[in-house]
């Protein structure tokens, strides 16, 4: 699907389309921005295409230095027929392992030295790849490999609740994420000394999504499910983004007083990196909210 008022597909398209264009590495970009003109049904075209540009711009330089001097300013008497050429000055073969953590990798690579030269490989993470070989680098690219893996990872992280077995590793993933995001986090603290928290790609830096929880009728305890198992409540925490004005710096809602209310305990509110309890009390002589800050190491 695609926006016409935006100018913009709806998704992404799996493939860089052409490596050596910039614009095909916006992968909202699909079939050149273009698609009244461009059509790519299964994905697979700009596979073949990219193939066929970095081919051919081989086998152009190719000729072309393989073809006399003398010669280079006439087409017509470019040596085009590859039987025709000279050795390659030198041929490298290529194996070792990438220090980004990318895999095992290994190829070859033809050419003058000193110049950039074509270059086929694999890479055990990433599939098959063509590019080039220059001063010691090699610049590939695998068009099987999906280049968004670590959004769509990221993204993954956002959408699906988290179970922690400490506090220390919970509220560390949520202020981190706060940071980054700018939104608040919430979860649910376990009695057991764990946490769940929560998805948040629908929160906002002022509100979050809690879920449901499930109460006993028998004995009023409220749990939470987590991969078919059920955990008892001990209290909600929470991210805010930010801080607030002199006389409520922590930035305390209604929202947090109807949490307090609901579970009949102190919530925690995680601020700053710093881990703060707040009961819902109110002193009226310093017209603030009352709060007491965890001792807490990160």
């Amino acid at each position: 699907m695609r926006d016409p008022v935006l100018g913009r597909f709806f998704s992404l398209d799996p493939y860089v389309q052409n490596p050596f264009m910039t614009q095909n590495y916006n992968r909202y970009t699909y079939a050149m921005n273009n698609p009244l003109v461009y059509i790519d049904q299964d994905g697979e075209l700009a596979d073949l295409i990219a193939y066929t540009i970095i081919g051919l711009f081989f086998y152009v330089k190719t000729v072309y230095e393989n073809t006399p001097k003398a010669d280079q300013g006439n087409l017509s008497k470019w040596n085009w027929l590859p039987w025709n050429w000279n050795k390659p000055d030198q041929v490298v073969f290529h194996f070792g392992s990438n220090t980004d953590g990318s895999g095992m990798y290994g190829g070859i690579s033809a050419g003058k030295s000193g110049q950039p030269q074509f270059m086929i490989g694999y890479n055990k993470d990433m599939g098959p790849g063509i590019g080039y070989h220059h001063n010691g680098n090699s610049n590939m690219y695998h068009p099987k490999y999906d280049y968004n893996k670590p959004e769509k990872a990221a993204v993954a992280a956002i959408n699906e609740a988290r179970y922690f077995a400490s506090k220390k590793e919970a509220y560390n993933y949520m202020w981190n994420n706060t940071v980054k995001y700018n939104r608040e986090i919430s979860g649910w603290e376990l009695k057991n000394g764990g946490v769940i928290v929560l998805p948040f790609d629908k929160n906002t830096n002022n509100e979050s999504n809690n879920g449901s929880l499930q109460r006993s009728l028998k004995t009023g305890k409220y749990y939470k499910s987590f991969n078919k198992v059920r955990y008892e409540i001990s209290t909600h925490v929470h991210t805010h983004p930010g801080s607030g004005p002199p006389n409520n710096p922590i930035q305390f809602s209604d929202f947090d007083l109807r949490m307090i209310q609901k579970l009949n305990t102190s919530i925690h509110i995680i601020q700053n990196k710093r881990v703060y309890s707040f009961d819902g009390t109110y002193n009226f002589q310093t017209k603030m909210w009352n709060y007491t800050e965890i001792k807490f190491i990160w």
